[in-house]
C-alpha cells in the first residue's frame, strides 16, 4: 500500500497546496457561503461519499475526515459560531498590512483545548553594567534621541518615591493574577482567599499546607522525595504555587535544599513515617484511574498544562472536555477487580472566568447509572464521590453539557480504584471536601434536578406514588435522560396534544433514552409511538424505538420516518426494576421527533389507557370488552358532522383571514410554508370548535400543504370529520405539494391519486377525473418514472370511455322520467349505475327489466328476490348470489368484469361471515385471492419500496472479521423479509431493517448486538459494511452473501 496517501486531495479533491483547508473548502462550497441549506446539502453529500471509504485499507482517514465534516457543518451552521469563524478567517486571509504577520489557515478540526498562553522563562536578572554592556541598540521609533534642548522640569523626590512604590505594587498585583489564572499558582494564597468557594463560609477555607512540608507537617527537602521517604502512603494534592507539587512531584527548587520556612526534622529520614500518620496497608493505596489506559475515549483531543479544582493541582486527574451535539464518555475497562472508585468531580481552574453553562457528571456501571453530580456551574462547584463498583466490567465517565462547549473544562480529580471495601483516597485532603457543598454518594435513584434545556419535567419519586393505581411515566421521576438539545412546543399526534408524550430526539448514529426506576411495581406497560406532529418531513434515518427492562429489550418498534407511522405496544413489565425507553437512530439525526404517547405503567396485567383513547377517540374501548391498542389503531366507523352551509363557510372564511392574514400572506418560502400548513392543521385539529370554523381552517391546511406528508394527513382528517366530496379541495392540495414528491413517498402518494380519479368518475366529474390523472403523470415526470406515468395515462383512456358513456345514458336518464318500461334505457342506464357509480340498490330494479342481456337480468332478479326473502342469511344462497355475478363476468368485456367480480366479493364475504365451511369455503378464498384490476400493476413491481425490496428480501450466508485479528469466519444464515424483518435460521425474529438509497441499516432486538451498516455491492449483489456491538464495544466488518 502506498505510503503517500492523501484523503484529502485523493477523496475530495483538495490539493496539497490547499491543505489545512478551511471550513469551506473542506465542504466544497464557496468562500463564506451564508445559505444553510447549500451548506448542510453539502455536507450531507461528503459523509455519503466518505462512508463509501469506510470499509476499505484507510477506514481511519474516512473516519476522521467525517468527523472534520461534521465538525465544520456544525460551526457553520450556528449562526454565532460561524461570524466568529468567519472573522478569523478573514484576518488570516487579508492581515493587517501594519503589523504583517505569517498567515496561518484555520485548521479543519479545532480540537486542541483552548489554554492562557504559555509565559516565557523569567530573565535572570544580570547588574546593570552587565545589561548594558550586551545590550543592543534600540530600534528608532522615529523620535530624536538627542538631548532636548529645553530645560527638563525639577521633579519631586517625595512624589518620585510614591510612584515607584505604587507601580511595584500594582506590577506584583498583576503578576499574582496572570500566575493565578493562567497557572493556578497562588504564592500567597491571596487569590484563594479572595475567591471562597460558593457553598462555603469566608473562614472555612481549605486547610494550608507550609511550603515544602506534607499535610501532616513534615518538611520534604526543596519537596522532593529522592530516598523514597513515605514512599507507602500517596502524597496529598498541595495547592498550587506554595513550593510544594501536584500529587507529589519535585518543586522548582534545588534538590535536597530546604525551602524558606520549613524545618528538618527526623521523621523525614528514609524508612520514617510523617508522626499521626501510620502507614497504609497496600490494599489501601488504591489504582489511580489516570494511569489506566481508556478502551473508548468520545471527546476532544488535548491536555491542560495545568490541571487544578479547588486550588489544588495534580497531575492525576482526567480533563474531560465534552463533544458538540454528542454524548462525551471515556471508558475504561475494569473487568470487575474493584469495589469502590473515590475521586473529585468539577470544572479545571481554565474554565474560571470564562464558562457560561452547566455541566453534569455520572459514572456508568456495565451501562448502569451509577453516580450523578448537582449542576456543575463554575470552578467552585467541584463534587467528591464514592461510587460502589462491585463486579462492574466496564467504568464510564460521562460529561453533558447544555451549552458553551468550547469552555466545559470537565475534570476527574485524582480518581482511585480500590479493592478493599473500606480503602480511602488519601490524595483528597480531608478538608477539601466540606459536608455542607459536597453531594457525597449519590445514590442511582436520586435523579438531579436538572438534565439540560430538553429535558423533560421532573416528576415523583415511585416510592411517593399510590401502589394500587396507574401512573403515566411523565409523571414519574427520571435518573438518567440523553437526547439532542432540542423540545417541540408541543407533543401531538394528528393534531391533538399528548399531555405524558414523551418527547426523545435521537443523537446522530447513538440516539437517545429516558430511564426510570421502577422499583418493581408494575405489571403492564402500554402506549405508542411515532414521530411528532412538529417533523415537516420524513425523518432522514428510519428509527426504531425499544422498551428496555433491566438490560433486556421487551419490545422493539418496526422502523419509523413519518407522522402516519404510529405503533402501539403493551409489555409485560412484571419483576422489572429499572426501565428504558429509548430510539435507537443508526445515522443521520436529521428530522427525527420521535415520540412515546401516553405510556402508562398499571400494576395490574390491564391494558386499557385512558390517554391513547383520547388521542384516537373514535377507538375508544367499549364498556363490555377491552381491546387491544393495536386494534383500536386499526380504524373504525367515525361519526361524521355535516358540511356547514355556504353562509357559515363565508362567515368562518372571513374570521380565518382576519387572525391569519399576515401568515397567509407572507408564506412565500419553503420554511415559512411549511410552518403555516403545520399551524393550520393544528388550529384544525382542536377539539370543541365551531364545525364552519374548523371546516375552514383544515380546507386551508389542504389546499396550503407543502410537503406530501402535510397534504396526506390534513385531506384525511377533513374526510373523517365532515360528510362531502372534497375533489376541489385534493386538486389544490396535490397542485401546491406535487413537486415535493419524494421517492419514499411516491407509493401512498400514487395510491391516494388514483383513488382520487374513481372517486371523480362516480360522481361524474370527469374534469376533475382527467386533471387528477394530468397530476399523476406530472408526479412521474418529476421523479422520473414513465412506468409511473403511464399508469395514469392509461387510466385517463379509461376516464374517457367512461365519460362517453355517460354522455349516452345522459338522455337515457331522462326518457326513463316519462317511459320507466323503456327496457333498453333500463339496461344501459342500470349498467352505468353499477358499474360505474356502483349504485347497485339502484340499478339491480332496472338491470331486471332488461330483455338485451337475459343472463344478467336473471342474476339480478335472483338477487332482489333474495333480499325481499326472509331468509336473506342462507349461507347457500349467498354462495349461489356470488357465483352468479362471478359466472358472468366470465364472459363479460373488461369494463363489465371488474363490476361484476366485486359485486361477487361481496356476497362471497357475506357468506364467509355466516360459517362458510368446506369445498364452498376453499373455492371463495382461491376466488377472493384474485384481486380486481389494479390501475398500478404495471408500476408497482418497479416502484421504489419494491425495488428495495427485491434488491434486500433474501437469504443470506453472514461472514464476520474481526478487525483485530483480521479472521474470517461464517455465521449462521439471516433471512431479510418482505416486511423488513430480520429471521435466525430457526425463523425467530431478531430484528428489522431500513433502505435508504445503497445503504442498508441492520436494527437488532437484543441491545447487546448493536447496528449494523451495510453499502450495496452491484457486481456481487452483496452487502458489506460494519456491524458496531454495544455488548463488547466492538466493531466487526459483515458481508451479506446472497443464497
Amino acid at each position: 500500500m502506498a505510503t503517500n496517501f492523501d484523503p484529502y486531495y485523493q477523496w475530495l479533491g483538495i490539493a496539497p497546496d490547499e491543505q489545512p483547508a478551511n471550513y469551506y473548502r473542506l465542504l466544497g462550497v464557496r468562500l463564506f457561503e451564508s445559505e444553510p441549506s447549500v451548506i448542510q446539502n453539502a455536507a450531507d453529500s461528503r459523509m455519503i461519499h466518505l462512508r463509501t471509504f469506510q470499509n476499505g485499507p484507510h477506514s481511519r482517514q474516512s473516519q476522521q475526515l467525517l468527523s472534520e465534516i461534521a465538525i465544520a457543518s456544525q460551526c457553520l451552521l450556528v449562526p454565532a459560531q460561524k461570524l466568529a469563524y468567519d472573522q478569523q478567517l478573514r484576518l488570516q486571509l487579508n492581515p493587517p498590512q501594519m503589523q504583517p504577520q505569517v498567515q496561518q489557515v484555520l485548521r479543519p478540526i479545532p480540537v486542541q483545548l483552548q489554554l492562557p498562553q504559555q509565559l516565557p522563562p523569567p530573565i535572570p536578572v544580570q547588574p546593570a553594567a552587565a545589561v548594558a554592556t550586551n545590550s543592543e541598540p534600540l530600534p528608532s521609533l522615529g523620535f530624536s534621541t538627542a538631548r532636548s534642548s529645553h530645560r527638563s522640569a525639577k521633579k519631586n523626590p517625595v512624589v518620585e518615591i510614591v510612584k515607584v512604590v505604587l507601580g511595584g505594587a500594582a506590577g506584583l498585583a498583576l503578576g499574582g493574577m496572570i500566575l493565578w489564572f493562567g497557572f493556578g499558582a497562588d504564592p500567597s494564597g491571596l487569590f484563594a482567599k479572595l475567591m471562597p468557594p460558593k457553598n462555603e463560609s469566608p473562614n472555612s477555607s481549605a486547610k494550608s499546607v507550609v511550603p515544602g512540608t506534607t499535610s501532616a507537617g513534615a518538611s520534604l527537602p526543596g519537596g522532593a522525595n529522592p530516598s523514597g521517604v513515605n514512599a507507602g502512603s500517596p502524597p496529598v494534592a498541595q495547592p498550587v504555587g506554595n513550593g510544594g507539587t501536584s500529587a507529589g512531584n519535585s518543586s522548582p527548587g534545588p534538590a535536597g535544599s530546604a525551602q524558606p520556612g520549613a524545618t528538618q526534622s527526623a521523621s523525614n529520614q528514609p524508612g520514617s513515617t510523617p508522626p499521626g500518620n501510620p502507614p497504609p496497608s497496600s490494599a489501601d493505596l488504591g489504582v489511580d484511574l489516570a494511569n489506566l489506559t481508556a478502551a473508548e475515549v468520545n471527546c476532544r483531543d488535548g491536555i491542560p498544562a495545568v490541571m487544578v479544582l479547588g486550588g489544588l493541582g495534580t497531575k492525576n486527574a482526567i480533563f474531560h472536555h465534552p463533544q458538540t451535539n454528542l454524548p462525551s464518555s471515556k471508558t475504561f475497562d475494569i473487568q470487575g477487580k474493584y469495589t469502590r472508585v473515590i475521586g473529585g468531580a468539577g470544572l479545571n481552574l481554565t474554565a474560571a472566568g470564562k464558562f457560561d453553562g452547566e455541566i453534569r457528571m455520572k459514572i456508568y456501571g456495565d451501562d448502569r447509572i451509577r453516580w450523578i453530580s448537582q449542576p456543575i456551574k463554575n470552578i467552585h462547584d467541584f463534587q467528591k464521590f464514592e461510587v460502589d463498583i462491585t463486579n462492574v466490567k466496564s467504568l464510564r465517565l460521562v460529561v453533558e453539557a447544555t451549552k458553551d462547549l468550547d469552555d466545559a473544562h470537565a475534570l476527574w480529580f485524582v480518581p482511585k480504584l480500590f479493592q478493599d471495601p473500606a480503602g480511602s483516597n488519601r490524595q483528597l485532603p480531608p478538608s477539601f471536601f466540606k459536608p455542607d457543598s459536597s453531594p457525597g454518594m449519590v445514590a442511582a435513584n436520586v435523579p438531579p434536578r436538572n438534565f439540560g434545556l430538553a429535558a423533560p419535567k421532573q416528576g415523583v419519586p415511585v416510592s411517593k406514588i399510590d401502589p394500587l393505581r396507574p401512573v403515566y411515566l411523565s409523571e414519574l421521576q427520571y435518573i438518567d435522560f440523553d437526547a439532542y438539545e432540542m423540545r417541540p412546543l408541543r407533543v401531538s399526534i394528528r393534531g391533538k396534544r399528548s399531555p405524558h408524550g414523551i418527547f426523545l430526539h435521537p443523537n446522530t448514529d447513538l440516539g437517545s433514552r429516558i430511564v426510570y426506576q421502577l422499583e418493581r411495581k408494575f405489571r403492564m406497560l402500554t402506549g405508542a409511538v411515532s414521530q411528532n406532529d412538529s417533523a415537516t418531513d420524513l425523518a432522514f434515518t428510519p428509527l426504531t424505538m425499544r422498551v428496555v427492562g433491566d438490560g433486556q429489550v421487551l419490545w422493539a418498534s418496526r422502523p419509523i420516518r413519518s407522522v402516519s407511522d404510529v405503533q402501539a405496544f403493551q409489555v409485560d413489565i412484571t419483576g422489572v426494576n429499572q426501565l428504558q425507553l429509548e430510539v435507537v437512530c443508526p445515522g443521520n439525526n436529521g428530522k427525527s421527533h420521535a415520540v412515546w404517547f401516553g405510556v402508562l405503567a398499571n400494576p395490574e396485567l390491564r391494558i386499557d389507557n385512558p390517554e391513547l383513547a383520547t388521542l384516537f377517540p373514535e377507538f375508544a374501548p367499549t364498556s363490555s370488552s377491552t381491546p387491544l391498542l393495536a386494534d383500536l389503531l386499526q380504524g373504525g366507523p367515525v361519526q361524521k358532522i355535516a358540511r356547514p352551509d355556504d353562509a357559515a363557510i363565508t362567515a368562518a372564511q372571513k374570521t380565518m383571514e382576519e387572525v391569519l392574514g399576515d401568515l397567509l400572506t407572507q408564506a412565500t418560502t419553503p420554511e415559512l410554508k411549511t410552518q403555516l400548513a403545520d399551524k393550520l392543521f393544528e388550529l384544525g385539529s382542536e377539539p370543541g370548535q365551531a364545525p364552519a370554523d374548523q371546516f375552514v381552517v383544515l380546507r386551508a391546511a389542504v389546499t396550503s400543504s407543502f410537503t406530501v406528508d402535510q397534504f396526506l394527513r390534513a385531506i384525511v382528517r377533513l374526510e373523517s370529520t365532515f360528510e362531502g366530496s372534497f375533489l376541489a379541495e385534493k386538486i389544490a392540495g396535490l397542485h401546491a405539494c406535487k413537486t415535493q414528491a419524494v421517492p419514499q413517498t411516491i407509493t401512498s402518494l400514487a395510491e391516494y391519486v388514483m383513488k382520487s380519479v374513481a372517486e371523480a368518475e362516480q360522481s361524474d366529474q370527469f374534469d376533475r377525473a382527467f386533471e387528477l390523472g394530468e397530476i399523476g403523470q406530472a408526479i412521474g415526470k418529476k421523479l422520473g418514472d414513465r412506468r409511473l406515468s403511464e399508469a395514469f395515462a392509461n387510466r385517463a383512456k379509461h376516464t374517457e370511455v367512461l365519460q362517453a358513456a355517460y354522455k349516452v345514458c345522459q338522455p337515457l336518464f331522462e326518457t326513463l322520467k316519462t317511459d320507466p318500461t323503456n327496457a333498453e334505457a333500463a339496461m344501459k342506464c342500470g349498467q352505468y349505475l353499477a358499474l360505474v357509480r356502483e349504485d347497485w340498490q339502484t340499478a339491480l330494479p332496472l338491470l331486471a327489466q332488461g330483455t338485451e342481456n337475459p343472463a344478467l337480468a336473471a342474476v339480478a332478479i335472483q338477487e332482489l328476490e333474495f333480499q325481499a326473502s326472509e331468509n336473506s342469511s342462507e349461507v347457500v344462497t349467498l354462495v349461489k348470489l356470488g357465483d352468479g355475478w362471478w359466472n358472468l363476468s366470465e364472459t363479460s368485456p373488461p369494463l363489465s368484469k371488474d363490476g361484476y367480480r366485486k359485486r361477487s366479493a361481496y356476497w362471497y364475504a357475506k357468506a364467509k361471515e355466516s360459517g362458510l365451511r368446506g369445498l364452498d369455503l376453499e373455492k371463495v378464498n382461491k376466488r377472493l385471492s384474485e384481486k380486481p384490476s389494479d390501475w398500478l400493476a404495471s408500476w408497482r413491481p418497479f416502484s421504489p419500496e419494491a425495488l428495495v425490496i427485491k434488491q434486500v428480501a433474501a437469504k443470506y450466508h453472514l461472514f464476520v472479521t474481526n478487525f483485530s485479528t483480521k479472521q474470517r469466519r461464517q455465521l449462521p444464515d439471516l433471512e431479510f423479509t418482505t416486511d423488513y424483518r430480520i429471521l435466525d435460521i430457526s425463523g425467530n425474529e431478531v430484528g428489522t431493517w431500513a433502505a435508504e438509497e445503497q445503504r442498508l441499516l441492520c436494527t437488532f432486538r437484543d441491545t447487546g448486538d448493536g447496528t449494523a451498516e451495510l453499502q450495496f455491492v452491484p457486481r456481487s449483489k452483496s452487502w458489506i459494511g460494519r456491524h458496531s456491538r454495544s455488548s463488547d464495544r466492538t466493531v466487526w466488518g459483515w458481508e451479506l452473501l446472497p443464497d
